[in-house]
């Protein structure tokens, strides 16, 4: 109440109205009230201030939602601070609006560095001439071919050195300002993985022996072309059949050993006579082990075999 008449006392001493100023008040119900004011003179016809105009506006409903828009503000930066993928939001020039902290350590770039430069610093040179082209057909023809969609491109970080990512790329307008959004994922450990799997496979297709997994069940899931050479088999007259297709017969108590080793883990290494498709016999000197995943269990048989006929 001392405020409010103090504001009155404040008008009617200057003779200024004051426009448009909020307050709340608490109702007897406690709950809050805001008001938008508005308190003008009311002048006589000699000029004295003979009262005061008071116009309200009840905005409670406004304020709000002004709140539930803070808090949802609020809680969307938390996300795109936290977010494990690097997020960048650019204007329809290219020009950096937000980097979050991802971004940061994918690029080695402070926020505050690239926060309004062009986002060419973050593409190689190579990549720099079909980025603006894909912004320049979105922003002419309004048809975003990129939006939405995910693709493997190059980063430049900080110090110059470029890195895989995949992007992803989104377009939102608020207030008539279009903003494109891009989700960065470092894809530099699994390119590495790829390798180092393009590497194995090399060496396994490229051994001098015959190489052949399977399943717990002993279903053959892949054979080396070394294998092929030496069983006569194709590769798909083999794959989905049981080794036993390989059985000459002989040596039955072996076959069971063979399975109690490897289905305990442990290796086992001996001699088998061997059936080719054309029914030929060879002697073959197989060490077969079992492959397990991170937690160490059993998922999968690989087998290590040469002709030691001649031997």
């Amino acid at each position: 109440a001392e405020e409010y008449r103090a504001e009155d006392q404040e008008v009617l001493s200057t003779g200024r109205a004051r426009l448009n100023f909020e307050r709340v008040r608490t109702t007897r119900s406690g709950n809050e009230l805001w008001l938008r004011t508005s308190k003008i003179p009311l002048p006589g016809s000699d000029g004295e201030i003979l009262g005061i105009l008071g116009v309200y506006e009840d905005i409670t409903r406004r304020k709000e939602i002004e709140g539930c828009l803070r808090e949802q503000e609020a809680r969307m930066r938390l996300v795109l601070v936290s977010a494990g993928d690097g997020i960048i939001t650019i204007n329809s020039d290219g020009i950096i609006e937000s980097f979050n902290r991802a971004a940061t350590r994918l690029f080695d770039y402070s926020s505050s560095e690239v926060i309004g430069v062009h986002v060419n610093r973050l593409i190689p040179e190579s990549y720099r001439s079909a980025h603006d082209g894909h912004m320049k057909r979105s922003l002419e023809t309004g048809i975003a071919n990129i939006m939405g969609t995910g693709r493997e491109v190059q980063g430049l970080r900080k110090d110059g050195t470029t890195f895989p990512l995949f992007l992803t790329v989104s377009q939102l307008e608020i207030e008539d300002e279009l903003l494109f959004i891009g989700i960065i994922r470092d894809l530099t450990r699994e390119k590495e993985k790829e390798t180092e799997l393009l590497k194995l496979s090399s060496v396994v297709e490229n051994n001098p022996s015959a190489i052949i997994i399977t399943d717990l069940k002993g279903t053959i899931e892949y054979v080396n072309p070394q294998f092929v050479e030496l069983t006569g088999y194709a590769v798909t007259e083999i794959v989905g059949k049981n080794p036993r297709i390989l059985k000459s017969g002989n040596d039955p108590e072996k076959y069971k050993n063979l399975w109690t080793t490897i289905q305990s883990g442990q290796v086992w290494r001996g001699e088998f006579h061997t059936r080719r498709k054309d029914g030929t016999l060879y002697w073959s000197g197989p060490t077969i082990s079992s492959i397990v995943d991170k937690e160490g269990k059993i998922i999968r048989y690989v087998g290590v075999s040469r002709d030691i006929t001649r031997q």
